[in-house]
């Protein structure tokens, strides 16, 4: 019905279905979002701001595009991203519209997408690419190929003269996050700065979710520092890290000191447990663990966190390799 609601051009009919079908309790599938999303962007002016629900709803379902949605959406969006390259260029950070006098076949910006699709100053295409990575980004037992489609549709996004925003990039790092990709998510940041993106309090957090799938603790380490010294730049986002945020880094420690048994290597996983909790406990500046957003009593009042505290001194008391080790272990 509403493939045959949307040939016959009653898009708004189309997706009251599609809404209805919802509120009855009746969950639309793949097949139903490619059907309504093609009917969308077909319209003419493209409901942009009805594709971009459509695309949230899958994303919340658990769905992926199918190859021809997916080709559609990116018909789409290299025609906005083109359409906006032609039409405005930044000089000095203001944007500077341009008129093409010998044009003749390109169509109006109000032609192309309806102009209540987004705020004045969203780029539509940038819109579309993020929600299309959204749908792709999913955990599930085909990462290596999730991870290898986001970033070629990054790519693609860049290829079209798309200027991609720090929501695109934490997509990107999240795809690193479910791959457990700990060099991707180290080149992204990098990325993000090369390009002059600040990164979030969600791209630390996502960089740190990779090297927890990777257990790599040297990784999450040199991620945590890196977040606290960019803090510390003129002009730059100070990194506030949170008690969740904590419960992070000392994941990354978890679950590398699961899959060890060498005895040097759990001492110094214990170790980092201890100097995590005790840089927390006495405001540590050095690791930003100073900040008012971070208190002992975010930790002490939980219980997992104060378990593993715990359970990393017994070990260094028993089978620490020095006496201070043993000794802090017992003080602690």
């Amino acid at each position: 019905a509403i493939n045959a609601c949307g040939r016959m051009g009653r898009v708004d009919t189309a997706m009251k279905l599609f809404q209805t079908m919802q509120k009855f309790g009746v969950r639309p599938n793949s097949v139903t979002c490619g059907c309504l999303s093609d009917c969308l962007l077909k319209a003419s002016p493209v409901r942009m701001t009805e594709t971009l629900e459509v695309l949230q709803y899958m994303k919340q379902e658990g769905l992926v595009p199918g190859e021809v949605m997916y080709t559609s959406l990116m018909g789409i969006a290299l025609t906005l991203a083109e359409k906006e390259n032609r039409s405005v260029i930044r000089k000095d950070g203001l944007r500077v519209n341009l008129i093409d006098k010998f044009d003749d076949n390109a169509p109006a910006a109000d032609d192309l997408v309806s102009t209540n699709a987004a705020p004045e100053d969203t780029s539509e295409a940038i819109l579309l690419y993020t929600e299309l990575m959204r749908c792709l980004v999913h955990d599930g037992n085909d990462n290596d190929n999730t991870i290898l489609r986001v970033f070629l549709l990054f790519q693609e996004m860049r290829n079209a003269g798309a200027v991609p925003d720090v929501a695109c990039y934490n997509l990107l790092l999240r795809a690193c996050a479910f791959s457990g990709d700990v060099h991707k998510a180290r080149d992204v940041l990098r990325r993000m700065d090369a390009d002059g993106i600040e990164p979030n309090r969600a791209s630390w957090r996502e960089a740190l979710r990779a090297a927890t799938k990777a257990r790599r603790s040297d990784v999450a380490d040199a991620i945590w520092d890196a977040a606290v010294a960019r803090g510390r730049k003129k002009d730059a986002r100070p990194f506030a890290p949170k008690a969740s945020d904590v419960e992070l880094l000392l994941n990354v420690y978890l679950h590398e000191l699961r899959d060890t048994s060498d005895h040097g290597a759990r001492n110094v996983l214990n170790g980092k447990i201890m100097d995590l909790y005790e840089g927390i406990a006495s405001g540590s500046e050095e690791r930003g663990l100073h900040r008012e957003s971070l208190g002992a009593e975010d930790v002490e009042d939980n219980q997992q966190f104060m378990l593993a505290v715990l359970r990393a001194a017994v070990s260094c008391e028993l089978h620490g390799d020095t006496e201070e080790e043993r000794s802090r272990a017992r003080n602690l």
